[in-house]
């Protein structure tokens, strides 16, 4: 340095002196031009000496606090900041020697990086899949690039949809990017394949009561199917992959075949079943007795008025009737099957066991009764097996459970009575037989015996009995025997005592009474008719007997 007088006096003295001038640096750095969070910045020193060495001080300060977050003092430091924003770095440069130092701060900006968040609406072949992207970045926009995975389909929209071709798995990558800054996501993808659905309905003639089997033929691409049968018959379902059904009616059904895969994707097919109304058979009866026919009644349903009726018996027997009765050869187990044919040619069988079960044969004998006398009755009946108890009912108001029974009727005229047996085995059916028996009244018994005359050769007796038609009459005359067999007839005794007399009466019934009197002879006389004075003779012109005398009261002929 030298110093000089310039004025005003020039002088001439010279001072010289000799300064150092030491070296300052320029600092400078330089950093990415594109900076993201979470990234290791790398800020490379630029500054220059003249001449020495240099020392370094890096200073990095939030913008949004004012707060100085770190420091470094390495020549090229690498620095990953806390989050994105606006930083100030500093840098500090130095002369080693004299402590000469430059500083220079750059703001610099971290960028966002985009947080992604996507998913995807899983969909079913021929349905585009949705993707669902809720990714943000709250400094700026982003913006996105898609790969569908199938390594055709690619897109830009924030949430795009897209159907794929094949149904399958694909791996989908989302590139989110804001303001430079990008993150990437693969997720997983599906087109669940959708069933194909068909099944083989029954056809030809069906009839409402045939168990119907349909096939299902369905196919998938990729997994399994279930199935869900609609019969269109009352709401009735089915889950069966190949079900078994019978209509309950006749008609046209639409039978719909939903399909439906594991992932829930489905398809349907809709066929027409038609069904002809098929009858129900049925029937009812009385009791199966051995011995009795048995009444059957055919109460089928929907048989139509142009239908026919099969009988088989079980015992080698049949009936083409509605309503058959039938006689059965023996007791046992028989099955009875009833087949009806309707005008549609449905048919429907009925079959029922039955047990036919033993019947005595009831019969009895009785000849015909007189009023008062008693009746026995025969019992004829029998049982193959077993033993059998009796009821009768005499229908004169008693009862009786003897094998054969006897009883007395008291009529005054002819009358009839129905008399019924009921036999009964155990296990077994009851059988009864009415039979008429014909009860006569009694004749009327009882006479008369008028003394009418005496005479040497001995007494004789007027006898006449109670007056009845048809009958026949049987006398004792004592010890004079047999009398004559009519109702009323003369008789001479030869001895003048008692005697018993009987009569037996039987009346066109076979109906028959005795009566009995002792003949008794009071003291008389016998006088001639010429100690008397009567006259008798006979009128030839008025065909009369005249009869005139002396103390004659009454005459009596005989």
């Amino acid at each position: 340095v030298v110093l000089a007088d310039l004025g005003p006096y020039f002088c001439d003295s010279v001072v010289e002196r000799w300064l150092y001038v030491a070296p300052r640096p320029q600092a400078d750095f330089s950093f990415p031009t594109s900076i993201c969070d979470e990234d290791g910045v790398l800020f490379e020193n630029k500054s220059t000496i003249e001449s020495g060495f240099m020392t370094y001080q890096w200073y990095f300060t939030q913008v949004s606090t004012g707060i100085i977050i770190d420091s470094s003092d390495a020549l090229n430091p690498v620095y990953v900041f806390p989050t994105y924003g606006e930083y100030d770095i500093q840098l500090i440069t130095s002369n080693a020697q004299f402590g000469y130092s430059d500083d220079t701060t750059i703001r610099i900006t971290i960028g966002e990086i985009p947080t992604i968040d996507v998913k995807a609406e899983n969909a079913c072949e021929g349905i585009p899949v949705r993707f669902v992207n809720n990714t943000t970045a709250s400094t700026s926009t982003p913006t996105f690039e898609w790969d569908f995975g199938d390594g055709v389909g690619t897109s830009i929209q924030t949430s795009p949809s897209y159907l794929y071709t094949v149904p399958g798995g694909y791996q989908v990558k989302l590139i989110a990017t804001a303001s430079g800054c990008s993150s990437e996501k693969v997720i997983n993808a599906y087109q669940f394949a959708k069933p194909n659905p068909d099944f083989v309905a029954p056809s030809g003639q069906i009839c409402s009561d045939q168990v119907l089997d349909f096939i299902n033929n369905t196919t998938i691409a990729q997994g399994s199917a279930g199935a869900l049968w609609d019969f269109s018959d009352n709401n009735q379902l089915s889950t069966d992959l190949s079900p078994s059904y019978q209509f309950s009616t006749g008609g046209t059904f639409d039978v719909k075949l939903t399909s439906v895969s594991q992932f829930g994707c489905t398809d349907s097919v809709t066929k027409q079943v038609v069904i002809d109304l098929a009858p129900t058979a049925d029937f009812d009866n009385d009791q199966f007795c051995e011995k009795e026919p048995t009444q059957f009644s055919n109460t089928s349903m929907n048989q139509g008025s142009n239908y026919g009726a099969a009988w088989d018996f079980g015992d080698g027997s049949s009936s083409s009737l509605d309503n058959p009765s039938h006689n059965w050869i023996s007791n046992g187990t028989y099955n009875v099957k009833l087949t009806i044919t309707a005008a549609n040619t449905c048919t429907s069988v009925k079959t029922k066991t039955i047990e036919v079960l033993p019947q005595p044969v009831v019969d009895f004998t009785v000849g015909n009764a007189c009023s008062g006398e008693p009746i026995n009755f025969e019992n004829n009946s029998r049982v193959n097996k077993g033993q059998l108890t009796y009821t009768w009912d005499l229908g004169n108001g008693t009862t009786s459970t003897d094998g054969s029974p006897t009883t007395t009727y008291d009529v005054s005229t002819s009358s009839s009575f129905n008399v019924s047996l009921t036999a009964l085995v155990d296990g077994g059916c009851p059988a009864t037989v009415t039979k008429p028996i014909e009860v006569e009244p009694n004749p009327v018994c009882g006479f008369t015996a008028r003394d009418t005359f005496i005479s040497p050769q001995g007494r004789g007796i007027y006898f006449k009995a109670n007056a009845q038609n048809g009958a026949t009459y049987n006398w004792i005359l004592g010890v004079d025997g047999a009398g004559p067999n009519l109702s009323e007839f003369f008789h001479q005794f030869t001895y003048f005592r008692p005697y018993d007399v009987k009569l037996n009466v039987v009346n066109g019934s076979n109906c028959e009474c005795s009566s009995k009197q002792t003949v008794q002879f009071p003291p008389t006389s016998v006088l001639n008719i010429s100690d008397v004075k009567v006259s008798v003779y006979p009128s030839p012109a008025s065909k009369e007997l005249n009869i005139e005398g002396e103390g004659v009261q009454s005459v009596e002929i005989f």
